[in-house]
């Protein structure tokens, strides 16, 4: 949901749902919040063996379908059956909608990182035929499309791979996948709530120094700024002398602090930048320097 409007497709279905339910059971037809409240504890514990295949969503209307015809004393048809799997595949085929407002974003925040993907979750077929719903243009942007079984940490880390967690941030809707794994194993995250089901909730409250919230993919471009990760820029070389021991050595150091220019005197340079790091340093300058 943070690119692709999805759960709009999931409400959509529950309501046809409830509809066929009550044609179905007629005077008899259960509360529907009795339905939904059967249905969506059916989901939070089939999750946990089904993951997010394509097929969970319909197994479990199913499964709701028979719970109330034996409670309710009704005979159970293959007509009905197949009339609630045809409404709930209907929320893995297309057409899929782009959020417009993340397009822009997109476009925007991609030259100030080095590498961006899109980490899903889900059947690859289905998640990739999401991604099929953003324009060539917007795909190019991206690195890779990453789809997964199940986001947790241990997943997050082989994602990573050799790349430094503090210099990666997650931004996505779920705190229970998307968030708390990347926080979790030391990268940077933003979250971006969205209403949702109770899967997504993290079942403990959780609170890090690198995790941010906004209301909308908007501010993303803002908040970046203020995150103090290693933004994308050229390396730059640095002559500096220190004194270790009494004894003047002088070495090349390479920084990667942004802005930070290879200019006489260096000291301004180099301090200049420390406070994105929130580290503090001092500087011992030679003996041709001027500052």
């Amino acid at each position: 949901d943070t690119l692709i409007y999805t759960k709009h497709k999931f409400n959509q279905a529950m309501v046809d749902c409830l509809q066929e339910f009550n044609n179905f059971f007629g005077v008899d037809n259960p509360h529907p919040k009795n339905v939904l409240d059967y249905l969506l504890n059916l989901e939070t514990i089939n999750v946990e063996t089904l993951g997010f295949d394509k097929g969970r969503f319909p197994d479990s209307m199913i499964q709701t379908y028979k719970y109330f015809t034996d409670r309710l004393g009704y005979e159970y048809t293959e007509q009905m059956e197949q009339r609630i799997i045809n409404i709930s595949n209907k929320v893995n085929e297309p057409p899929f909608l782009v959020q417009p407002s993340a397009i822009e974003v997109l476009k925007t925040i991609r030259p100030e990182v080095d590498e961006m993907f899109i980490y899903t979750m889900g059947s690859s077929s289905v998640q990739n035929e999401k991604a099929k719903a953003l324009s060539q243009e917007v795909l190019e942007l991206f690195n890779d499309v990453i789809v997964v079984s199940k986001k947790d940490t241990q997943t997050f880390k082989s994602i990573l791979d050799k790349r430094d967690p503090k210099n990666c941030i997650m931004v996505g809707n779920s705190a229970r996948s998307d968030i708390f794994p990347a926080v979790k194993v030391g990268s940077f995250a933003v979250h971006i709530p969205t209403e949702t089901w109770n899967y997504d909730v993290h079942p403990e409250p959780f609170y890090y120094n690198r995790l941010y919230t906004i209301p909308s993919i908007k501010q993303l471009p803002s908040i970046l700024k203020i995150i103090p990760f290693r933004k994308k820029q050229l390396t730059k070389h640095l002559n500096i002398t220190l004194i270790p021991n009494g004894f003047k050595t002088k070495f090349e150091m390479q920084t990667d602090f942004p802005d930070c220019q290879p200019v006489t005197p260096v000291t301004k340079a180099f301090l200049s930048n420390c406070h994105v790091f929130q580290h503090m340093a001092v500087f011992i300058p030679s003996e041709s320097s001027k500052d």
